[in-house]
């Protein structure tokens, strides 16, 4: 979150429960903040082990419907590791509003899924965020949730596998099996088909390469000498910029004193009619002090709506020039980036211009950003130095863009905040930390095949149901396996009744032949009907393992917990 923070102290190792607030204390927006993650945590972490990995509540819930081009997404409510998407209409796949740009599909086979995960967004991205009451103050900032239902194009092993069990799953359905109409193993093979694509979903998608950093302060980075020689407290972000495989010497990163919380909304950006190499930049408005404001030489991102829902950098420019007079700011700017063929301006959409305080004193450069040179010790800042490493675990290590790490950097200690470890020698030194990043959470929707013509076909729906836990008052309905227990006991009772009837109607005189013969009859016809129910619900019985007491909705996968089952 680039957001202007002191520092973010939630971990979740630690299993704090809750903040308390104590009298006379300076409040400062870790603790809140930190309570605030820790009831979200909760709550999501509820939810998840009560629905499961992912499910929705309705049959139609984020439904796949198939068309002639593309396809379509149902309204409804989805839950993903215990995380609420809403989708409050049915809308085609290319015109999502979270996910500009849809990637096109191809003849292929693909496995639709639902991508969901947080985006901090901030006053300067959103004006509703400001009170105007207070003469347009930023107060606070805000987390979204936002889904976007993506295709993952399945390569000719994994296609061969979702085949292979699909058929394997479709030939229970039909009742080729051993035990044809065995519920139980019915839903056992659809759960693992539904697992399947959740684990390939996962294999594809969350590929976290061992790349750690370690950040260190005086001396060799020992804690015997701190010597953090800056004169105010900071929170230091450093981002990865252009993510690429730790061996390839592509990866570049960048960092900022203030978590990159310096921005400025975006007004226009036009290329000078001079020089196609520069671009001017008009601000909504400027920052009121030198922490806030732009110099030149800085190395500022211009950063749009799409390029955060897309998950994507923006680009790099060098300040070139300010002009802070008239009515409005405008930023010239150095451009590496050629401009697209005959355009004037750049299109944007709630842009904002992010300021950097990185230069070429850190290292060479590459798009505005610095390399990453493994195992090199860099120094940002006031002798503040970071390290990058790739470890091996079996995986390529990779450095994946918007990966990032925070360092709060005290003035009234001269150190940093950052875990400790010990070498070798027992020497207590600085440890090493992987990367925080935005936490994508991945749930597998649908398996289709497109044609040549984009024509979309449904193959198996890899949605769950959950049935809600709570029931309307009254009696509850009983299963056909209760029921036909009743009807066998009261055709039990029935066919004793008719024999007590025929007893009397043989052996016990009675005052007149025909009430003799009344009673025989009466008693032997019930006996023998009630017999042959009995028998009947008897055979319904034995059957009620084999017959569908497990329903599915049409074109959904039901999944229930053992709780809802019950």
């Amino acid at each position: 979150m680039k957001g202007d923070f002191s520092r973010l102290t939630y971990d979740q190792d630690k299993q704090f429960s809750r903040v308390f607030m104590q009298q006379g204390r300076v409040q400062l927006d870790a603790d809140w903040n930190e309570q605030a993650s820790i009831f979200v945590e909760s709550l999501r972490s509820l939810t998840a082990d009560v629905i499961g990995p992912h499910g929705g509540m309705t049959a139609t819930s984020f439904q796949i419907d198939p068309g002639e081009t593309g396809f379509h997404i149902k309204k409804g409510r989805y839950y993903v590791q215990g995380i609420g998407c809403a989708n409050a209409t049915d809308q085609p796949y290319d015109k999502q509003a979270h996910y500009p740009s849809a990637e096109p599909l191809t003849e292929g086979k693909y496995l639709v899924y639902l991508d969901v995960w947080e985006r901090h967004v901030t006053a300067t991205e959103d004006d509703s965020i400001r009170e105007v009451a207070l003469g347009g103050a930023d107060t606070s900032s805000r987390g979204q949730i936002v889904w976007q239902v993506k295709t993952l194009l399945l390569d000719g092993n994994a296609s061969g596998e979702v085949e292979w069990r699909l058929k394997d799953l479709e030939r229970i359905e039909k009742g080729e099996a051993l035990w044809p109409r065995n519920p139980q193993r019915v839903q056992e093979v659809r759960k693992a088909f539904v697992e399947y694509a959740q684990q390939l979903l996962e294999e594809q998608l969350q590929k976290k390469g061992c790349v750690t950093l370690c950040a260190s302060v005086g001396v060799h980075g020992t804690e015997t000498t701190p010597q953090y020689q800056g004169g105010e407290n900071q929170l230091y972000r450093v981002e990865i910029h252009q993510g690429a495989v730790a061996a390839s010497g592509s990866a570049t990163f960048k960092w900022s004193r203030e978590n990159g919380s310096v921005t400025f909304p975006i007004q226009s950006a036009t290329y000078s009619k001079l020089n196609t190499k520069e671009l001017l930049v008009t601000l909504k408005y400027f920052g009121s002090d030198s922490r806030g404001g732009l110099n030149i030489d800085d190395w500022v991102e211009i950063v749009d709506e799409s390029d955060v829902l897309k998950g994507t950098p923006g680009p790099l420019y060098q300040i070139e020039k300010v002009d802070l007079g008239g009515m409005e700011t405008i930023v010239t700017l150095k451009s590496t980036h050629p401009p697209a063929q005959n355009a004037a301006s750049l299109q944007l959409c709630r842009a904002v211009l992010r300021r950097w305080d990185h230069g070429d004193h850190n290292g060479p450069l590459a798009g505005g950003a610095i390399v990453v040179r493994e195992g090199m010790e860099v120094e940002l800042e006031d002798n503040l130095k970071i390290t990058f490493r790739s470890q091996s675990n079996g995986h390529p290590a990779m450095y994946r863009n918007g990966d990032y790490w925070l360092i709060p950097a005290r003035a009234a200690t001269r150190d940093i905040e950052w875990p400790r470890t010990s070498d070798a020698n027992g020497h207590v030194v600085y440890a090493e930390r992987g990367p925080r990043g935005s936490d994508h959470h991945y749930a597998p929707l649908a398996y289709v095949i497109a044609d040549k013509e984009g024509s979309v076909s449904v193959e198996r729906d890899c949605r769950c149901v959950v049935s809600p836990l709570g029931q309307p008052v009254g009696r509850p309905l009983k299963s056909p396996f209760v029921l036909s227990l009743d009807l066998i006991a009261f055709t039990i009772c029935g066919a004793l009744l008719g024999l007590s009837l025929w007893v009397i109607g043989t052996q016990v005189p009675l005052p007149t032949e025909g009430a003799k013969r009344l009673f025989t009859y009466i008693g032997i016809g019930g006996f023998l009907g009630l017999t042959l129910s009995g028998l009947y619900n008897l055979f319904l019985w034995c059957l009620s393992p084999f017959i569908g007491s497990t329903k599915q909705s049409e074109g959904s996968t039901e999944i229930q917990s053992d709780a809802n089952r019950a």
